[in-house]
């Protein structure tokens, strides 16, 4: 939260803290377990970090580097996190085609749970404004909108194109969603469920799509690149070659970085 450190996550089981300035790692790496850990996801009062490790979410205290809960219930592993905007929900995705949202923070408690007809995994989940809807995204192209309180999908498949979707972010506004896909980035409606405009421009599928603070600008990662667009003209403004697989791209605090890692 201080914008001058770093977390990453790994599949041997770790996060690890680094200081951008030295490069450094600060401590010692943090461990549960030897599950593979996926996605990671810092609360919004900067003081927990949820992550997936396996099939379970962790709950993680940023200043001493210890497990808070340990949440279980998916049956395969956990691909996406990510709390709502007060902090008191996560939403975690998985491979079991589910996404469950935890509720209270303290206990745990899984007060939904949506099942995902067919075999199409949970690449991506999001909590929506207002608080009583979230939206999946899934390796068969589709976006989905789902109320809260019922788990019942609201509305038709979002869809343009066939192309698995595996990431998606809501604008700082929360009237826009980006997504990554295996063809394209695509900014949505979030009214109407239509695409406003398609950038192209990455040759291998998109893997992770972030806002930065004021919504003007949308870095995606994709396999060795990254590429940051203005929302406006929808061109590209930077090109990064990363030469490893980038599987999460993020915006610094103050706009003036991007971290990408693989």
């Amino acid at each position: 939260p201080d914008g001058q450190r770093i977390m990453t996550y790994s599949q041997d089981g770790s996060l690890r803290v680094w200081n951008l300035e030295s490069g450094k790692q600060i401590g010692e790496d943090w461990q549960d377990g030897e599950s593979q850990v996926n996605p990671i996801a810092l609360s919004p009062d900067g003081k927990k970090v949820v992550c997936g490790s396996g099939d379970a979410v962790r709950l993680w205290d940023i200043d001493t580097g210890r497990v808070i809960a340990t949440w279980t219930g998916h049956a395969n592993n956990v691909s996406s996190v990510g709390w709502n905007r007060n902090g008191w929900r996560v939403v975690s995705g998985s491979y079991d085609e589910t996404a469950r949202v935890l509720w209270d923070i303290g206990t745990g408690k899984v007060i939904t749970e949506w099942m995902r007809l067919g075999e199409n995994w949970v690449e991506d989940a999001i909590h929506l404004p207002g608080g009583q809807r979230i939206m999946t995204c899934s390796d068969d192209g589709s976006l989905r909108v789902w109320n809260l309180e019922s788990g019942k999908q609201i509305g038709e498949d979002w869809r343009d194109g066939e192309s698995g979707v595996y990431a998606i972010a809501l604008s700082p506004d929360g009237k826009k969603v980006v997504s990554g896909s295996g063809d394209a980035v695509r900014l949505w409606d979030l009214d109407t469920g239509k695409v406003i405009t398609k950038w192209t421009g990455h040759q291998r599928g998109v893997t992770s799509v972030c806002w930065n603070r004021d919504g003007g600008r949308v870095v995606s990662g994709s396999y060795e690149m990254a590429r940051v667009w203005d929302v406006e003209s929808g061109e590209t403004i930077l090109a990064i070659e990363t030469g490893f697989n980038g599987w999460t791209v993020i915006y610094s605090p103050d706009m003036t970085m991007i971290a990408t890692g693989g």
